[in-house]
């Protein structure tokens, strides 16, 4: 995986999260 692609996919989780 890249680390801009690790990066987008926490920020989803976060937002999902939240």
């Amino acid at each position: 995986m890249s680390l801009p692609a690790y990066r987008h996919l926490w920020r989803a989780a976060r937002i999902a999260f939240k």
